[in-house]
């Protein structure tokens, strides 16, 4: 809103002025038109105008819940995907200066003795919202923006006992050059992500795959010990949009899923032939920031666009499996 003291300066509703480095005006705009445009609206991606606060617009709201119980990142993550949506993003200096409002209001201290997790993870060689927005508004400490961090907190698929697990891939009995996903299929050369010299069977029983991490993949004795994940899909045969799906997914199990590998598929197409499912199903894949990506926070590495080329900015913002085919959130899917 405009500063009645000064009409050349905004401030935001949740408290603090605007920051002229961080605006997103539309040509020409602010321009006070009609003398009493104190209010700012969106015009979507294209930019923000002044227009009088009198005009009936639609409205976006949110609400920050505090949560004062410790809890480890993951803990906290998995708190609010089933008691609120997410764990919070701070996209924009406005939503900051909610969020530390709400956090003065709880007694809550931002200092070197007392942080609070947002929905901000590192994965595929970039930091990222879990919520699927684009990290476009950053408000680093000090130290500035980290790289890659310790293998803490480096991805999702790492913690700190954990540097190895097993991946569902095993050499084929008939073929050593070949290698099986457990969710069936061969795995093609080309989605293939071998360290360096592997793999080389050394002893002439590496039948099982591990992966390093960032690092790659080794061949290795199935007799080995060592950590692993397991999945299991859930098909849903009610009928829902896609926004209703995503919700339903968070609220009952974990999210909407995600294909990022050749496995996932066969083992998602295996439980839709159980259930004699032959029609299109979401998936959780969607188009923001200029450009589509899992909203479980995965990077979109394996990609199996039907039809069409991996369409651009598409007036359809959401997938559906079979293979991939976009289509509109509102669509019953």
């Amino acid at each position: 809103m405009r500063d009645p003291s000064n009409p050349t300066q905004w401030f935001w509703s949740g408290g603090g002025q605007l920051n002229q480095n961080k605006t997103f005006w539309l040509p020409g705009e602010p321009n006070n038109f009609y003398k009493n445009e104190d209010g700012g609206a969106c015009f979507g991606d294209l930019g923000w105008y002044d227009a009088p606060n009198t005009f009936l617009y639609s409205v976006l709201c949110y609400k920050v819940h505090v949560v004062t119980e410790k809890k480890t990142w993951y803990e906290a993550l998995e708190h609010c995907r089933k008691n609120h949506r997410d764990l919070a993003s701070v996209a924009s200096e406005t939503e900051l200066m909610l969020i530390q409002r709400e956090l003065r209001k709880s007694w809550v201290t931002i200092d070197d003795y007392e942080n609070v997790w947002i929905g901000m993870t590192f994965l595929a060689d970039k930091w990222m919202w879990v919520d699927g927005q684009p990290l476009e508004y950053e408000a680093w400490g000090p130290a500035g923006k980290p790289g890659c961090p310790e293998i803490k907190n480096c991805g999702a698929l790492q913690s700190d006992n954990m540097t190895s697990f097993w991946i569902g891939l095993t050499r084929s009995p008939t073929n050593n050059n070949e290698w099986m996903w457990s969710g069936g299929g061969k795995l093609q050369d080309s989605q293939a992500f071998w360290f360096i010299g592997e793999p080389n069977n050394n002893g002439g029983t590496e039948d099982s795959v591990v992966s390093m991490g960032d690092s790659g993949w080794l061949d290795i004795s199935h007799f080995v010990t060592l950590p692993f994940f397991c999945y299991k899909v859930h098909v849903v045969k009610e009928m829902k949009t896609y926004e209703e799906a995503l919700e339903y997914c968070r609220k009952n199990h974990r999210d909407l899923a995600s294909v990022a590998s050749e496995t996932e598929l066969m083992l998602m197409r295996t439980e839709l032939r159980k259930w004699l499912i032959t029609e299109h199903v979401w998936i959780g894949i969607r188009f923001l920031g200029d450009e589509w990506m899992w909203v479980d926070g995965q990077p979109l590495e394996y990609e199996v666009w039907g039809g069409w080329e991996k369409p651009g900015c598409p007036e359809k913002n959401a997938a559906q499996l079979c293979r991939w085919w976009e289509k509109t959130l509102r669509s019953m899917g």
